[in-house]
């Protein structure tokens, strides 16, 4: 697999802590199984964005104009309505914002012609997270090629992902967490924004292990009440109600690897 340097690698891209960038979800499932998700993915029951819901992130990210909007899930490419949502956020997002799609890149090679004409129409980053598995990333790179389409990803041999658990008895101290976070990136979600993944799909863990983690007042801005953007910026120096689960001074870097277990214990301590 020595052709995977030639994706644009750029380790460690995300801006988090700001307004920039802004993350929405067009599946909140996913085909592979990371232990340690982050958003849940592996336990989140099948789930796409509808049209009204890409209709209303839209609005918002008119309204907060950030420098990028990154499209992801889950597995976006998952979607079935894929196209019509790239050439939605294309036509309807200023070009001050870019643009990126997010993906594991397993689904690449059945995508249809229309979808790359739209990638290429309109400037849209197809970015990969390449994880250490057996899938053919050559093949990958190849067919965006062919498609007149250079990808942009990362790529880790030893790629790790952070165990960060959460206790639903709120054991942790908010400012002391949020201090050190730095998985501050925000999430368009019902509607609302959210300050991470953590906080903002927190319902996957609720359905899943019948646990009760509830959001409080100032865990979210609701977007109807956005009048000025640094308002937003202002908020999101303050800690949240929801960081007093989160142990992520506690953290620790594991190795990535995909299971079908997904026992309770990846995210939540007892």
């Amino acid at each position: 697999m020595s052709d995977k340097k030639e994706l644009k690698v750029k380790q460690n891209e995300v801006e988090c802590g700001l307004i920039y960038p802004l993350e929405f979800h067009l599946t909140d499932h996913c085909n592979l199984g990371c232990k340690y998700c982050s958003h849940y993915s592996p336990v989140a029951e099948p789930r796409f964005a509808s049209m009204e819901e890409v209709r209303s992130a839209a609005a918002a990210v008119r309204v907060i104009k950030p420098k990028k909007l990154r499209l992801l899930g889950g597995e976006p490419l998952l979607h079935p309505n894929i196209d019509e949502i790239i050439r939605f956020f294309g036509e309807n997002i200023s070009e001050k914002t870019d643009i990126y799609l997010i993906t594991n890149g397993t689904l690449i090679k059945n995508m249809s012609d229309e979808f790359w004409e739209l990638i290429k129409a309109h400037n849209i980053t197809v970015y990969i997270s390449i994880y250490p598995t057996k899938h053919d990333y050559n093949r990958m790179i190849e067919t965006a090629r062919e498609k007149g389409i250079a990808l942009s990803g990362i790529y880790n041999p030893r790629l790790k992902f952070f165990a960060i658990n959460r206790s639903d008895d709120k054991r942790y101290d908010p400012e002391n967490e949020y201090s050190k976070c730095e998985t501050k990136c925000m999430q368009i979600r019902d509607e609302k924004l959210y300050p991470c993944p953590y906080s903002a799909y927190i319902e996957h863990i609720n359905k899943r292990y019948g646990t009760e983690f509830i959001h409080m007042e100032g865990d979210y801005y609701k977007i109807s009440e956005i009048t000025d953007v640094n308002d937003v910026k202002e908020w999101m120096e303050i800690p949240k109600p929801f960081c007093a689960h989160c142990n992520y001074t506690g953290r620790t870097k594991v190795r990535w690897e995909s299971t079908a277990k997904h026992e309770i214990e990846e995210w939540i301590e007892k």
